[in-house]
């Protein structure tokens, strides 16, 4: 949409630190204001008395051309409303947008009109921004450890995105530095970052992934507390900066196991020039502390100035995906991956390109996550993380041409190839589409030991008959019980344990001739937050991704009235899951990857009712991928390895 930069903002990006001014920069900057040019030159003028100041005022001006906001009525609307609206009726993030979205439309670029810095700042905001900022420099106890260019860097921006201009400097600081004061004799600025976070994370916050739209502006989010890990991490950048703690924005283009793009999270500076990483509501600000729950392949830096490494300003005249197409962000992987490399060997058919870039799986297809230059055959990527399958590719404007067959790298420079084998070939019993998500066996975890299905005669299941109690631990498929009871009932439920939400997906219960039982849905009243979305009716529906969740734990129940008694010869239920494993009836259709081919099919098939599916032709060491036509869009490559599915 934006980033299309011309050789004249090239050639003018050649300062980029508060010492080098450019009269260039400055010229290209007050003409570009235009009409706005005299706000602009009054902020000079009120600081000719002051050299550090107007050193200062010359580096914001010098990069305001480039620095542009999107400006909507409708957007503020979304994001003045949204939160109170979740707050009011207890509607989860999704449902609370779907009511603003039948209120105010739906957003479109149509509602965004883009804005530059230049043609509409004041200079009473301006200079208001650069006082504040070395007020908090020159009071801070920690302040002798920045030096004047990681001032200007990290402390004097005015904006992070693309946010609108808000007044949020004093607003910040009035709130964050009143916890501050506790320090007194304490020059660290990470106890001082570590006292911020724990005051942050105390406020409640509104999480939505549906505001997809610019940056949300410093004053708005202090007020809302509104978005998903990127407000997360502006929001504390926003108070780091109106004390004086050096630090920033880290994030992931791509995430290398999943279909999501982008997460972002901060780091901060240490007086000793440690850069410690951390991410507001999970990773608490410490020495030493690295984020082990995700992966991440390449790392970069979101800066608010044109950055002279970033790829649009070393390979200019390179058509860059749009991922890696920003001046605004650097590569800083070898920070959080040092002494991680890979050299690869570059045919000579190849030798007309100049970028070799590395790609990982994104459900769909492979995605450009870095860029080297080949040279003498041999592309050279530093920093990249090990226990991840990357693809060579080269690109242009939108193709995407593998190099060599995608590689799993093991660290310390040591890669493995998969280069399918299609004389050596096996059967592949396959039961999943995506792999299992850590929540799924851990937090998510619905509780069903110990749960019963019970039968009776009577609507009150007054002395209830046990067809069977659960022993085992939940699973993500359907368990099929075999009932041995001749009496028949008019009455059957699932009876939960104590402490669960009951969190069933699919309950089934079979007559003696094998014809699937119907009834009335009875049970416990009232689902998790009133919702139908969790309703009873949703363990009878025949779809395995709606879910019953009881309204509050305990030993919350649900079965059905039959319109006479039956005899119960079988069961079938599925707990709370991801839809992931092989669904009864779906399309399927099997690919193994090629470098000189791509994705070659290997044939279709239905899902079936034992949710397995057995392909007998499959290459030894190929990297596979399972797409499911019918639904979803969870999908991985994997590897099939002692006869089990390895994802990727």
């Amino acid at each position: 949409m934006y980033y299309k930069y011309t050789i004249l903002i090239i050639f003018l990006c050649s300062c980029f630190s508060c010492k080098n001014d450019s009269d260039d920069k400055l010229i290209y900057a007050l003409k570009n204001a235009g009409n706005n040019s005299s706000e602009l030159q009054k902020v000079l003028d009120h600081y000719k008395g002051n050299t550090l100041k107007l050193k200062a005022a010359h580096f914001l001006i010098e990069n305001m051309p480039y620095q542009n906001y999107y400006e909507s009525k409708k957007y503020d609307q979304y994001k003045k409303l949204l939160r109170p609206i979740m707050l009011e009726t207890g509607l989860p993030d999704y449902l609370a947008f779907k009511v603003l979205t039948k209120r105010l439309g739906n957003l479109s670029e149509s509602d965004f009109h883009l804005k530059n810095d230049t043609e509409t700042i004041t200079a009473d905001y301006l200079i208001k921004n650069i006082d504040l900022a070395f007020k908090t420099w020159e009071e801070q106890p920690w302040g002798k450890y920045i030096s004047f260019e990681s001032f200007c860097q990290d402390i004097l921006p005015y904006r992070i995105g693309k946010e609108s201009i808000e007044d949020w400097r004093e607003l910040y600081y009035n709130y964050f530095q009143s916890i501050l004061d506790s320090l007194q004799t304490d020059d660290s600025p990470l106890t001082a970052c570590q006292l911020i976070y724990d005051e942050i994370t105390k406020l409640d916050w509104a999480f939505t992934q549906d505001l997809t739209g610019p940056h949300i502006g410093g004053k708005s989010l202090f007020e809302q507390r509104l978005g998903n890990c990127r407000e997360y991490s502006n929001y504390m950048l926003y108070a780091m900066r109106a004390v004086g703690i050096c630090g920033g924005i880290d994030l992931i283009l791509q995430n290398p196991n999943d279909s999501y793009q982008h997460h972002y999270w901060n780091y901060m500076t240490d007086s000793t020039g440690e850069e410690i990483m951390f991410e507001l509501y999970k990773i608490r600000p410490e020495k030493n502390t690295k984020d082990t729950t995700r992966l991440r392949a390449k790392i970069y830096r979101s800066k608010p100035f044109i950055q002279k490494e970033s790829l649009p300003i070393l390979f200019p005249n390179e058509s860059l995906p749009k991922l890696l197409n920003s001046p605004f962000i650097i590569d800083v992987s070898e920070k959080y991956f040092p002494n991680s490399h890979v050299s690869i060997s570059v045919d000579s058919k190849y030798v007309s390109s100049k970028l070799l870039y590395l790609c990982i799986f994104d459900n769909s297809t492979w995605t450009p996550i870095t860029a080297t230059p080949i040279k003498n055959n041999k592309a050279y990527f530093n920093g990249i993380e090990a226990n991840i399958v990357y693809c060579p590719c080269l690109y242009d404007n939108g193709y995407i041409q593998p190099v060599t067959n995608p590689f799993l790298y093991k660290g310390n420079g040591e890669v493995y190839f998969f280069n399918p084998d299609t004389t050596q070939k096996r059967e592949a019993l396959l039961t999943r589409k995506f792999y299992i998500r850590p929540s799924f066996t851990d937090s998510d975890k619905p509780v069903i030991y110990g749960g019963e299905f019970q039968a009776a005669n009577n609507k009150q299941f007054k002395k209830p008959i046990t067809l069977y109690t659960i022993t085992e631990e939940p699973t993500l498929r359907y368990k099929e019980i075999s009932v041995n009871c001749p009496q028949p009932f008019k009455y059957i439920r699932y009876q939960s344990p104590d402490s669960s939400f009951c969190s069933m997906a699919e309950i089934e219960f079979y007559a003696k001739d094998s014809s699937k039982l119907e009834g009335k849905v009875i049970g416990t009243e009232g689902s998790f937050q009133n919702l139908l979305k969790y309703d009873k009716i949703t363990a009878f529906d025949g779809d395995p991704i709606t879910c019953y969740w009881s309204r509050s734990r305990g030993n919350p129940w649900i079965g059905l009235e039959l319109e006479k008694p039956e005899v119960i010869k079988k069961i079938r239920y599925l707990c709370y899951n991801d839809d992931n494993e092989i669904r009864e009836g779906d399309l399927y259709e099997l690919f193994y990857f090629d470098v000189n081919k791509g994705f070659i099919s290997l044939g279709k098939q239905y899902g079936n009712r034992k949710q397995a599916l057995l392909f007998k032709n499959t290459p030894d060491n190929a990297i596979l991928w399972l797409k499911d036509y019918t639904r979803g869009k969870e999908e991985r490559i994997f590897t099939y390895e002692n006869n089990k599915q390895v994802w990727w």
